[in-house]
């Protein structure tokens, strides 16, 4: 599940991914409890849907740094055809997505029409756009109301992967 922060409102918020029932991610907004658990940006997970695992992880702050959309754009870039990527947005990811985008509509991933602290999450397997599983809630009063999620099953592999974000 991917999540907004609110204005300037501490509304916590909470956002989460889940392989077969194992919580692999998870972030906050607005918690004391642990400020470590607090991501801003686009939340990106390479799956090995033989191991039901994730083999890989990175967070991009495309909210603030410009240099993290570049970042992200050579990591997509540099993944073979075949690998699936999970992608979550966590508090606000669009502001310095910019660049990125082109990079994003390549493996299926269409959020050029996401505003400021709008939510989305995806899964893609690069190389075939067609099969990208893609959610998105445009605008921040609706992302904060009913954030980007869903729940999805890799199948036709040794292994059935179940993901809930």
């Amino acid at each position: 599940m991917s999540y907004s922060g609110y204005g300037v409102k501490c509304t916590p918020r909470h956002g989460h991914l889940t392989i077969n029932g194992v919580m692999v991610w998870e972030s906050e907004w607005c918690r004391d409890l642990d400020p470590h658990a607090h991501n801003r940006g686009l939340a990106i997970f390479l799956l090995d849907p033989f191991k039901c695992s994730i083999s890989e992880s990175h967070v991009y702050d495309t909210h603030q740094k410009e240099a993290d959309a570049a970042e992200l754009i050579s990591f997509l870039n540099g993944m073979s055809n075949g690998t699936f990527v999970i992608g979550i947005t966590a508090d606000e990811a669009v502001h310095s997505l910019t660049k990125a985008l082109p990079t994003l509509s390549k493996i299926g991933v269409d959020v050029g029409d996401v505003h400021y602290r709008g939510s989305f999450g995806f899964i893609a397997e690069k190389g075939f756009p067609e099969k990208t599983m893609l959610r998105k809630v445009l605008t921040e009063e609706e992302s904060n109301t009913n954030p980007a999620k869903f729940h999805a099953s890799i199948t036709g592999r040794p292994t059935c992967v179940q993901i809930e974000y």
